[in-house]
């Protein structure tokens, strides 16, 4: 068994091109791919522990996903300055914050991590049929009525109009890194990257960063890929045609020659602690700098907040009373107590509204 753990470990760090290791989440039970000098060993997304699993039989349900190589990797482009910028400005951005909600525990907490995502290259055989449209010139006549003439009109009008004609055709073609979900559960919108960025796979990009490892298999994932290549395939018979218009696509494809591989896209995670204790995570795109995270609001901040707003209100309260007690001997001041006990009214309602805000945002 202790020489199955070494190969495997050692395909590992072949695959990958560094010495890395296999960690997973005691409470989320998310896997991760964790560079053997870092000695981070909390999930960014719970917080939870993160211990060492063997690439061994042991593990056969990650086996599948750490057989693939990674390809293409979209580099960090969120300078220190933008990413402080981001998180204080989420901290301020919500009623009665935890008071574990800071920036400095924001950054603190900040993990770089790439997110996987699937790349298939395939053959693709195809019969396919359209219709094509052609642009023509047709005149046509207008008849207006003349008021100043009392007679009607004419006048020509020249429109450009559309000739649809039926295509059908052959494809036999290559295509290249066609994306698919790697996750089951998208924490960010993949399409917000620009691939175009990506450069290729190196170790050193993992030198200070986690790997998500792909909880869905290629097999999974493979339906998901199939509208691109037909989207690439209507764009390449398009051009093929040389025409303007181009509608109803159909074809008929065969696959073959599959080769998957991983494509890693860049996320900053960090989280705040609520009020129960439970960290709530916070992403940063790793690319854009646009924060993504749910601002929860405090319930306990917003009972200080009440038991302070119904104490000023108790003292103006028994200020007013105080003040009417002594309007017996000075009349004028009953108006004042008056005014008091109506103010003391309102602040007393206003102690709702912190409770109100929060729970809504709780």
């Amino acid at each position: 068994m202790s020489n199955n753990k070494n190969d495997s470990s050692n395909n590992l760090d072949a695959v990958w091109g560094t010495d890395i290791e296999m960690v997973s989440c005691e409470v989320c039970y998310r896997s991760y791919l964790l560079p053997a000098t870092d000695s981070q060993q909390n999930c960014p997304y719970c917080n939870g522990i993160l211990v060492s699993l063997s690439a061994s039989t042991d593990n056969d349900e990650n086996q599948l996903e750490l057989s693939y190589s990674p390809e293409l990797c979209v580099p960090f482009a969120v300078d220190p300055d933008s990413l402080k910028k981001t998180l204080n400005s989420f901290v301020g951005s919500g009623w009665f914050p935890p008071g574990d909600l800071t920036s400095k525990n924001l950054r603190k907490r900040i993990q770089p991590l790439y997110m996987p995502r699937w790349l298939v290259d395939s053959e693709v055989q195809a019969t396919w049929q359209a219709e094509v449209g052609f642009n023509y010139k047709a005149i046509t006549h207008q008849d207006k009525f003349d008021d100043a003439t009392g007679g009607w009109k004419s006048r020509q009008i020249k429109e450009t109009r559309v000739r649809w004609e039926p295509r059908v055709g052959k494809l036999q073609r290559s295509y290249d890194n066609v994306s698919a979900p790697a996750l089951e559960q998208h924490e960010l919108p993949t399409s917000q990257y620009d691939l175009k960025s990506a450069r290729p796979y190196k170790p050193a990009m993992l030198r200070q960063s986690l790997v998500m490892l792909p909880n869905r298999s290629p097999e999974d994932a493979w339906s998901e890929a199939l509208p691109e290549f037909q989207s690439r395939a209507q764009k390449e018979c398009r051009r093929a045609c040389q025409v303007k218009h181009f509608r109803d696509f159909r074809w008929q494809a065969e696959y073959t020659q599959h080769n998957w591989t991983l494509l890693l896209l860049p996320l900053y995670v960090t989280y705040y602690l609520d009020d129960d204790k439970t960290p709530q995570p916070v992403f940063v795109h790793g690319q854009t700098g646009q924060l993504h995270s749910v601002h929860h609001a405090s319930m306990k901040k917003a009972w200080r907040v009440t038991g302070l707003i119904v104490g000023i209100a108790t003292i103006i309260f028994v200020l007013s009373m105080l003040v009417g007690f002594f309007s017996v001997v000075l009349p004028p001041l009953a108006m004042i107590a008056m005014l008091g006990l109506f103010a003391s009214m309102l602040v007393g309602l206003g102690a709702i509204l912190p409770l109100s805000v929060a729970w809504f945002n709780r």
